[in-house]
């Protein structure tokens, strides 16, 4: 799984956020619990593989990340990757869910576990 704080350029997730993904049973291969997000390469992303790819951008809205994802189409090095043939690319809301630790972690976390099951989530 790839947790991006940002698109363009690529940001993966820091901070608590690779903890997250881990106790809702993913495998997070580009960020680093405990360490802040970082800039990654687009071929460091394409070289992951990841299976699932959440967007979940700071500072933006679920519809305003939406939005950015034709960013991720529209690179070469990325159209083999499972997540992009498979649809499993997700954006969310990174305000409300992932830019700030606090009480609503128990909310990123059951949403990033409906993600993992394929199931939609409401809480976008």
């Amino acid at each position: 799984m790839a947790l991006l704080e940002w698109i363009d350029p690529p940001i993966c997730g820091g901070h608590w956020n690779p903890e997250l993904v881990e106790l809702a049973g993913g495998v997070d291969g580009l960020g680093k619990a405990g360490t802040p997000s970082r800039t990654l390469t687009w071929d460091e992303l394409a070289a992951w593989q990841p299976e699932v790819l959440v967007a979940a951008c700071c500072g933006y809205s679920a519809e305003r990340t939406r939005g950015e994802l034709a960013l991720l189409r529209g690179r070469p090095e990325l159209t083999g990757l499972p997540c992009l043939r498979n649809g499993r690319v997700y954006a969310t809301d990174g305000v409300a869910l992932f830019s700030r630790p606090g009480p609503s972690l128990v909310a990123s976390l059951e949403h990033l576990e409906a993600l993992l099951a394929g199931a939609t989530c409401q809480a976008g």
